[in-house]
């Protein structure tokens, strides 16, 4: 069985981390860098999205998250059918660093999707709900 990757201990990487506004979602991503060489690598990240609510500020709803913390995989959680991440979707298996740094490309570049599905499911739930009462 082929070996799968495993963050090293965070507390031995430095992290970043910031927030960003877009197509009404807050997006809360985490980095964690190690010293290679000259330069910084990305060992570990984990996005979190969350619904901008009224007020326009980041208490919105968490929807979805992505990580690859463990499982050597980097993976979706559906935080409002999931909160407790006992499911995930995989998004890549990751074999090394470099696979890491990959992976974040691929989840950044697709989390509105998942967010816009998990929003889209969200809101036909209410719709039946209100069509029942």
């Amino acid at each position: 069985m082929e070996e799968l990757y495993v963050p090293p201990p965070k507390g031995e990487c430095e992290e970043r981390d910031w927030w960003h506004l877009e197509q009404g979602f807050w997006l809360h991503t985490f980095c964690w860098y190690q010293k290679k060489g000259k330069g910084l690598k990305l060992v570990n990240f984990y996005i979190a999205v969350h619904l901008e609510n009224a007020l326009g500020d980041r208490e919105g709803r968490l929807l979805v998250s992505v990580d690859c913390c463990h499982h050597g995989t980097c993976h979706l959680h559906n935080e409002v059918e999931d909160s407790e991440h006992e499911n995930r979707e995989n998004i890549a298996t990751l074999r090394s660093r470099s696979d890491v740094e990959m992976a974040y490309l691929t989840a950044s570049s697709n989390v509105f999707g998942y967010a816009e599905s998990v929003l889209h499911k969200m809101r036909e739930a209410v719709s039946k709900d209100a069509e029942q009462a």
